[in-house]
């Protein structure tokens, strides 16, 4: 019997919590019952667990149902799909309306989700080395050239997954058969998504077809048999199978480094946080920050509210002003370090700011882009060559607790990450003087 991605273990684990916590909600109605424990206060408790465990029912549902819908029709869940949009397609397909699913998945694929999501391929070496060509697949599409957009894509996701299957002992890509596309506790790599997703796409194509086609048959197409495949849904297809491939190339790597000892929280601890999350994230809205009233212009570290991206800003100017390097390297986030070592990392840091002196800084726009993640942008006077200058530099945080989780701008005692992009703007501006 096939296993459900509801049978991965952070689910599992979940579940076990939930017995748990059912055990202890019997105790308290025994205590409430004798009046040690207020009865509305039980209450709220025990709202608080149904609800919970009937969105950890309802997200694994819909994962396994997203698949057992789509992967036949050549989608998969992955780890950085959006929800939102997998809802809304399982809904058009369990009304019967398969094709107008298909459609918002493929309009899924627009200009700014690309743009986004090839930027967060630098996570992955073997894909960050083929970025160039990636993007220059990405201007076929946009502009409808789907002829050249579409081997472009099958060539770079055969040969990243080739490079990463042999880093791992295998010499099999992506589209070779016995591949081994399993990662432990991956949506994506579970047995119902990619590997899915090879056998339909990998599938023999004998014979010339002049029909046109929605899915993506690389052999059909890379051989020359399929003579009509210059489409955006099948385009739009492998867009989705790059993605996939980069959220199982990033679960693979966390399940063989991931050495970060996990905080271990109470059931009850997880559901209060749980629920102030959900009501900061209900009622999230972007701060309008009016700089010089609700925050400093300029200042020291103190100066500055704590856990706000502000502070984190002006904590990291100060860390580059003293050219701290290996603390710098302790609050940019993993997934912006192209697939560098830290070493690598402080050398590349120390060449990008041992010519540059930071004298001062002000802030010049503070932009909210979602409940945990902000982007601030400073003008920082410099000296550079022995002449003051100023340089526009912006900061990209994303705030997560001590696990890897996300939490909401408000919440306490998370940290805030930086999406490092520094050299590119340093480089620029020390190019152009």
């Amino acid at each position: 019997m096939a296993k459900k991605i509801s049978d991965n273990p952070s689910f599992k684990k979940m579940k076990s919590e939930m017995k748990f916590f059912r055990i202890i909600i019997f105790f308290m109605q025994l205590l409430a019952f004798v009046r040690i424990i207020d009865k509305a206060n039980l209450k709220k408790i025990r709202n608080q667990f149904a609800e919970a465990k009937s969105k950890m029912s309802e997200i694994g549902n819909s994962l396994d149902k997203f698949n057992k819908l789509f992967s036949k029709h050549g989608w998969i869940i992955y780890e950085s799909l959006n929800s939102n949009v997998s809802d809304e397609a399982i809904k058009m397909a369990e009304g019967g309306n398969i094709s107008e699913a298909e459609k918002l998945l493929v309009d899924h694929y627009d200009e700014k989700l690309l743009t986004d999501k090839i930027r967060w391929l630098r996570a992955v070496p073997e894909l960050q080395k083929r970025v160039a060509y990636i993007n220059k697949a990405k201007e076929d599409y946009l502009n409808e050239r789907y002829h050249s957009c579409i081997p472009l894509l099958l060539m770079m996701i055969d040969g990243a997954t080739t490079d990463i299957n042999q880093s791992r002992g295998f010499t099999n890509g992506l589209f070779s058969s016995n591949v081994d596309l399993k990662a432990w506790d991956s949506l994506s790599g579970h047995e119902s998504g990619l590997l899915k997703l090879a056998e339909l796409f990998n599938k023999g194509r004998l014979k010339t077809n002049e029909l046109e086609i929605s899915i993506p048959y690389r052999n059909g197409i890379l051989h020359g048999r399929e003579l009509n495949f210059d489409n955006k849904v099948v385009a739009a297809k492998l867009w989705g199978l790059l993605f996939a491939v980069r959220d199982w190339a990033v679960a693979l790597r966390k399940s063989i480094i991931e050495d970060k000892p996990k905080t271990q929280r109470s059931i009850a601890e997880i559901l209060t946080k749980q629920q102030d999350f959900k009501n900061i994230v209900t009622n999230w809205k972007p701060r309008n920050v009016v700089i010089g009233k609700d925050i400093p212009i300029s200042g020291v570290i103190s100066d500055f509210v704590d856990f706000t991206p502000e502070r984190a800003t002006v904590e990291f100017i100060f860390l580059m002003k003293s050219k701290n390097y290996g603390n710098m390297i302790k609050v940019i986030n993993k997934l912006s370090k192209y697939g560098e070592t830290d070493k690598e990392i402080l050398i590349r840091l120390r060449k990008l700011f041992t010519d540059i002196n930071f004298i001062d800084f002000k802030f010049t726009k503070i932009r909210d882009l979602n409940f945990d993640t902000t982007e601030d942008t400073v003008e920082l006077e410099i000296e550079y060559l022995g002449k003051k200058s100023f340089l526009e530099l912006s900061f990209r945080w994303d705030y997560v607790d001590q696990n890897g989780t996300s939490m909401a701008l408000g919440q306490k005692g998370g940290t805030w990450y930086l999406l490092e992009n520094l050299s590119e703007r340093i480089e620029l501006f020390k190019n152009n003087k």
